[in-house]
Parts: C-alpha cells; structure tokens; sequence
C-alpha cells in the first residue's frame, strides 16, 4: 500500500492483478512523479504521479500556519477516474 502526500492511501498490488484499460498511468492527464532512486542501476519508478486534468487546488493552512501553495490530486497508476482520454502518440518529427 502506497501513501501520498495528501495521505491518500492505494492498494496498487490489488489493482495491478486485473488493470483496467482506462487506468491514470494509460491517461493523457496523468504524468508520473520523477524517479525516486536506483537500484542497481535500475531506476525506481514513483508510484504516484499527479493529474493534470483540473487546475491545482490550493491547499490552507490553519491560522498559525500559513500555507501559499497549490497541488494537484496524486493517484496512483492503477487509480482510475470518469475523465480518462487516450495519450496521443509521441511526437515525432520526419525529416525529408
């Protein structure tokens, strides 16, 4: 079980058994967060990434703690919402 900043917390192991086709890691919206270390010259992919399909929300703080920052929600790759769309191919550029 992974747990990400907001305290959101994803069983991806349960997920990962049968994954939907529509899932955030296969969304346009969805950008996986930067790798979190390597392993033997392996690099350790983040769990968690960040939806990019609404702008961010801003997080208060309470009157002692003043908070001036916004994020955006952070599921999981195999959390899945109602506004999935299809990633469009990569770019690519021909040369003639």
């Amino acid at each position: 079980m992974t747990i990400d900043p907001l305290g959101i917390h994803s069983d991806e192991a349960t997920r990962a058994a049968m994954p939907r086709p529509d899932r955030c890691e296969t969304c346009r919206f969805w950008e996986r967060d930067e790798p979190i270390g390597c392993a033997n010259g392996d690099r350790i992919e983040s769990q968690i990434g960040e939806c990019r399909k609404n702008p961010p929300v801003a997080m208060p703080g309470d009157e002692e703690e003043v908070r001036d920052c916004c994020v955006w929600p952070t599921p999981g790759p195999f959390d899945w919402c109602g506004e999935w769309q299809e990633k469009p191919e990569p770019f690519t550029r021909s040369i003639l």
